[in-house]
């Protein structure tokens, strides 16, 4: 019982010091754990391509939605409304159903600005794409 006890009281105190560790550089744990994390780029094409991977063409836009706020983003739909942001796209939107995320990260100075637009019709996601922001003092 007194080598258990040598085991378990280091594990117990071990355990929350590494999932703060872990908290503070990846950020939220949720979407790593269940394979879903979109990890952060200050490359715009890098980052559009994760955001593609993560919410493909074809499902819904109830689903994306839920990917991006797992992952930190704050989302609102927007109906028949042009793009509220410029992005280069190879289809021309006029007046377009999307849903608008933005993630805000902040890094000394400086502040980055993760803004991925997921177009969809019938509920359907049909064209991602992704931009990035910032600025610095």
């Amino acid at each position: 019982m007194q080598k258990l006890r040598k085991f378990v009281v280091p594990i117990l105190i071990a355990t929350p010091l590494v999932l703060l560790l872990a908290q503070c550089s990846v950020g939220n744990l949720l979407p790593v754990v269940l394979g879903k994390k979109i990890w952060l780029n200050d490359d715009e094409k890098l980052f559009q391509q994760k955001i593609r991977h993560r919410v493909p063409v074809g499902i819904s836009i109830t689903e994306a939605k839920n990917l991006l706020q797992l992952n930190g983003f704050k989302c609102g739909y927007h109906k028949n409304s042009k793009p509220v942001d410029t992005i280069e796209t190879d289809i021309n939107i006029k007046d377009a159903d999307y849903l608008f995320c933005y993630l805000e990260v902040s890094r000394l100075v400086c502040a980055r600005t993760y803004k991925p637009f997921i177009y969809y019709k019938n509920e359907i996601v049909t064209n991602v794409n992704a931009a990035i922001g910032g600025w610095c003092l």
